[in-house]
């Protein structure tokens, strides 16, 4: 030891901040929100359309309906899953052996082939 005490770069309460703000970031660059106001905007022409609503209703009970499905996903169980590829993605594409197999049966394959 150098017998000089360290002092931290910033306070924890900062630290904490701080890190909650990157997290944050970090889950909204997940979200397509592009993708998310063009739903919004589909939803405020079918009320509109259907007359449910006043027309300056609309706004607030279209965000009222996507606040609530965004309050729903933080409890969504799917979250925590892995699927596997997606559709159209070879299952396995990174296993060696799954790469091996599939060579040899279109190696096959192509033997068997009648021209």
């Amino acid at each position: 030891m150098s017998g000089q005490l360290n002092i931290p770069l910033m306070a924890p309460d900062q630290a904490s901040k701080l890190l909650d703000e990157m997290v944050y970031e970090r889950v909204l660059g997940f979200i397509d929100l592009d993708g998310l106001y063009d739903f919004e905007r589909e939803l405020w022409c079918a009320y509109d359309e259907a007359g449910i609503a006043d027309e300056d209703e609309v706004p607030k009970i279209v965000k009222a309906m996507i606040d609530k499905a965004l309050m729903r996903f933080c409890d969504e169980p799917r979250r925590y899953m892995d699927f596997g590829p997606p559709f159209g993605a070879a299952p396995f594409d990174d296993c060696d052996l799954c790469a091996a197999e599939a060579a040899a049966a279109a190696a096959t394959k192509k033997k068997h082939k009648v021209s």
